[in-house]
């Protein structure tokens, strides 16, 4: 999108849409172009409560789809140089409320994966794993933005001395350092001259911080 310059008709109308390697642009949303329809993460923790759309319980893990994907890591194994897999954190009322909702079988596909293959499963799922993360830095219940991202480079650099090899890490830190507390500071910084606003409603500081990374 940003690329090319040529904006389909539903970023025309939302302010959002997919870059061409494949992202998604929340500005609509993060700006309040857009009502947001997990302010306070109130349609997440419906799901949750409901145990649909995405959020289907299970005490066990289904050992078919494990299988198949683990052997999906194995193909991918033997087609790269190297490989992390890694689990994104949940925003922390939303991880709380799985908690008590019978969501176990995360926990043993995670332990599936890790026994099938060679390959670490870096688990972010609790938020309280990642160094830093705070509820404001996420699109909705269970996606991170661009600032969580930056710092689960952060700590996977840290781990892995072959990622660290391709991470500038200096970079990395400078990001944080001027998007931390915003979900799309980079994005919304990149592509219109709106500011991101508190637009799940949990009364992050937005705009007198977003003014400060601007100067």
């Amino acid at each position: 999108m940003q690329d090319s310059g040529n904006l389909g008709i539903h970023a025309l109308l939302t302010e959002e849409g997919f870059a061409v390697d494949g992202s998604y642009h929340y500005v609509g949303t993060v700006t309040s172009g857009r009502p947001s329809r997990d302010a306070r993460f109130s349609d997440t923790l419906n799901r949750i409560k409901t145990g649909k759309q995405r959020f289907e319980k299970s005490r066990h893990a289904d050992d078919m789809l494990v299988e198949r994907a683990c052997n999906a890591i194995i193909s991918l194994e033997h087609s790269a140089n190297h490989l992390v897999l890694i689990v994104p954190p949940f925003a922390s009322p939303v991880w709380k409320g799985m908690g008590m909702n019978g969501y176990e079988y995360i926990g043993q596909a995670h332990d599936g994966l890790r026994r099938c293959s060679r390959i670490p499963v870096l688990d972010y799922s609790n938020p309280e794993l990642l160094k830093g993360v705070n509820d404001c830095e996420f699109i909705d219940g269970f996606h991170g933005g661009d600032t969580i991202a930056a710092r689960i480079l952060l700590d996977v650099g840290e781990q892995d001395d072959t990622v660290l090899e391709y991470l500038d890490l200096t970079f990395v830190q400078r990001f944080l350092d001027k998007f931390s507390g915003q979900a799309a500071g980079a994005t919304t910084s990149a592509l219109t001259r709106k500011r991101e606003t508190d637009f799940l409603k949990l009364g992050c500081g937005k705009n007198s911080q977003f003014e400060s990374n601007r100067n």
